[in-house]
């Protein structure tokens, strides 16, 4: 009999399309879930940016929740490293128009990077302007720091839609392509 409690469902869809409301859904089934909140105080975020994967999953936190939600999880390729980490996991990829999914991504921060800008500018292909913009700042030692530096609005339109739709498509090749592999 097949029972999907038994595996790690990892939710690694891109900000703002949906990861906090397919969160409430598994806890609203009594699923454990790791959200925001969680991510933030045991810190994996940062463990994930600095390459300590293996800190996050010894962790009790992780060891005891099930389905994991907003950051690190949608971060770059990480769900590949997951994917052979746990091979019998589970992965959501929810989507969105890109124009609406864009318009919530300035709106939720009133028009400034989601969160810490530092990483932020990584995830989003922007460090160029940001190390040209804030050449003195040490925010790589305080990766955990939400600060919303940069600015997001129409003029990054293109370049945003760009990184959702490819990295998407990419998700959706690399998941195929690893599930027909192993």
């Amino acid at each position: 009999m097949f029972s999907i409690k038994k595996y790690k469902i990892f939710c690694i869809s891109f900000q703002r399309t949906g990861t906090t409301s397919v969160g409430q859904f598994f806890k609203d089934h009594d699923f454990q879930v790791a959200g925001y909140h969680k991510t933030r105080t045991a810190k994996w975020a940062e463990l994930k940016f600095i390459g300590n994967y293996e800190a996050i999953f010894k962790s009790d936190e992780f060891k005891k929740h099930q389905v994991f939600e907003d950051s690190p999880w949608w971060e770059d390729d990480f769900y590949k490293f997951l994917f052979h980490k746990f091979p019998e996991s589970r992965f959501i990829l929810f989507t969105r128009d890109p124009d609406k999914w864009f318009d919530s991504m300035v709106s939720h921060s009133k028009g400034k990077t989601l969160g810490n800008t530092f990483r932020h500018s990584k995830n989003y292909r922007r460090q160029k302007e940001y190390y040209e913009n804030f050449p003195e700042l040490q925010h790589y030692k305080n990766i955990k720091l939400i600060d919303n530096l940069l600015e997001i609005n129409e003029e990054h339109r293109d370049h945003y839609k760009e990184i959702y739709d490819i990295r998407n498509n990419e998700i959706r090749i690399s998941l195929i392509f690893l599930i027909r592999v192993d």
